[in-house]
């Protein structure tokens, strides 16, 4: 995936260098048994969570052509990008966006997620890169029912659920991938119903908007005015 039609984000960072390989495991939760007839049924449940794995290169020492251009990071703060996320214990957004060569927009994988552990990577024979195995698996947010117990009018007692308690109480981040023809102005549009809003969008996804606009040769997005296909945006 080396193609720079692939970029990958970790809670809106993008990653500085595409990784070549994803794999995304969607584990198994049907059962079997046998029946007193010796028969062995298979009983089908909803799939499991799913386990994504890839590894992530960050340049030391060389930058190469086909870096993506993410925000200024040495080593030691990737390292502690990673190191934040695992403390933390909060699910964040993983996002890989695929373009055609003419960049035009294909799917994207959008997923809720927690970062299940990370090895580091060093090659003495190689001091240019540090190399980051990264394994995430899929969040979902879960509830618990509150209970009390009342008495009946025939005097027994049974347990009444009063309310649903949210265990995870994390926002959802809500994200945008733009598509050829758009501008703030009709996304804005779009996600508020109202256009005159773009700023908000322009404010909260600004190093996003003028990176990708330096990368396709201009000085700046001119305040959000060129955008282009493919940029994931938060919609905050």
């Amino acid at each position: 995936m080396g193609d720079s039609g692939y970029n990958f984000y970790m809670d809106g960072t993008r990653l500085p260098i595409t990784p070549p390989k994803l794999t995304m495991k969607i584990n198994n939760r049907n059962e079997t048994a046998s029946l007193i007839s010796d028969v062995t049924i298979n009983r089908l449940k909803a799939a499991g969570l799913t386990d994504i794995s890839f590894e992530a290169t960050f340049p030391v020492l060389t930058h190469y052509p086909f870096e993506q251009e993410a925000e200024k990071r040495t080593p030691s703060e990737w390292i502690t990008f990673f190191e934040k996320h695992k403390a933390q214990k909060l699910p964040f957004r993983f996002i890989v966006t695929r373009s055609a060569p003419d960049g035009t927009a294909l799917w994207d994988t959008n997923l809720q997620v927690s970062l299940e552990d990370y090895e580091e990577v060093e090659d003495a024979e190689d001091g240019s890169s540090l190399v980051i195995s990264v394994n995430l698996k899929t969040y979902e947010d879960y509830h618990s029912d509150v209970y009390k117990t009342v008495q009946t009018s025939s005097g027994k007692t049974k347990a009444v659920a009063t309310k649903t308690r949210t265990v995870s109480k994390v926002p959802t981040k809500k994200s945008y991938t733009v598509k050829s023809g758009d501008t703030l102005w009709l996304i804005a549009k779009k996600q508020y119903g109202d256009g005159n809003k773009w700023n908000k969008i322009y404010t909260a996804n600004k190093t996003v908007i003028e990176n990708t606009a330096k990368k396709h040769g201009r000085a700046s997005s001119s305040n959000g005015w060129w955008i282009y296909p493919g940029e994931v945006l938060s919609i905050p």
